[in-house]
């Protein structure tokens, strides 16, 4: 995983010669692959440096030739998926689906997804994917098609034949609850996407519920889930304080162990409410009783998302 985000990012910057952009980093544990992948993503955004691209022009043939015919002479980098299936869906979805979905979801930030996804299944890390505020589904098609990523020979993802599903919450067109009109979801929209990009399979695992986030807490969203926590959830709902606190919570109980938790706009400008419901959030956490598993703490930021996961993870 390494090698493939190192080289891709690396050589689209000019930051490595081709040379080197052909060579590979030792082999090392998961979680450091994972945290040096992350610090190559985290690299790539600055601004001012030569480090901006855009998405048809740049990255994606860099990354698709990566994925498939290797790059001066050397073969296709691993896959990131173990289903192959859900490979191809994935990597067509980046390439043809992805840039007509109406949304804010960038493309790298699918790209640090998918490292973290793979690791989690490779890890043998299993659970939901939860999504507030969905708009036309652009990451959530995205989240849909890493829910059916398993280890090969696995049947059943979470025990006692249960299989994980991808949850979607929005008020949809509910707008009244809308109070900051951070966005505008569609669900005729987002379940023609979900139709046209993640097949039969995706869509019978698939859950959509049309409520205000803020009337929601970890247990009522478990029992929509049916049983097990969440690998990841993502919180992209309104972005006032009051919602983001209400959001956070929520996600942080429910959570499988080495579950991540994915915040949208926490450095935007235009929405501090994002970042002060999450502090808000930091400093309750700290006054609540301790848990086994420690508290959540932010591991990654970039591509306007900051990703936090448990201490202990």
């Amino acid at each position: 995983l390494l090698s493939t985000f190192s080289r891709l990012f690396f050589v689209q910057t000019g930051m490595m010669s081709r040379a080197m952009a052909a060579s590979r980093f030792p082999r090392r544990r998961k979680m450091d692959r994972l945290l040096l992948a992350a610090f190559v993503l985290l690299m790539f955004p600055l601004q001012g440096v030569g480090m901006e691209c855009t998405l048809d022009d740049d990255i994606l043939p860099y990354f698709m030739k990566l994925r498939h015919t290797g790059f001066d002479g050397t073969p296709p980098d691993p896959k990131l998926e173990q289903n192959t299936t859900v490979e191809g869906a994935l990597d067509a979805y980046m390439e043809n689906g992805m840039p007509h979905v109406v949304g804010w979801f960038e493309f790298q930030a699918l790209l640090a997804l998918r490292v973290l996804s793979a690791f989690q299944v490779e890890s043998g890390i299993y659970g939901h994917m939860v999504e507030i505020g969905v708009h036309h589904g652009r990451s959530f098609v995205a989240m849909c098609l890493l829910n059916l990523d398993s280890l090969p020979g696995s049947h059943s993802q979470l025990g006692n034949d249960q299989m994980s599903v991808a949850l979607a919450i929005d008020v949809f067109e509910d707008q009244l609850h809308n109070t900051d009109e951070s966005g505008e979801g569609d669900k005729g929209v987002l379940m023609d996407n979900l139709a046209r990009w993640c097949g039969a399979d995706g869509q019978e695992r698939v859950k959509v519920l049309q409520a205000d986030s803020r009337t929601l807490d970890a247990q009522s969203v478990l029992g929509e889930l049916g049983g097990g926590g969440a690998r990841f959830f993502h919180i992209d709902g309104s972005h006032t304080a009051e919602a983001t606190l209400a959001d956070m919570w929520t996600a942080e109980g429910s959570l499988v162990p080495w579950g991540v938790v994915g915040v949208d706009d926490y450095f935007g400008e235009g929405w501090p409410g994002v970042s002060e419901g999450v502090q808000q959030f930091m400093r309750e956490q700290r006054e609540a009783p301790e848990k086994e598993e420690g508290p959540l703490v932010p591991f990654f930021v970039g591509f306007n998302k900051v990703l936090f996961a448990r201490e202990a993870a």
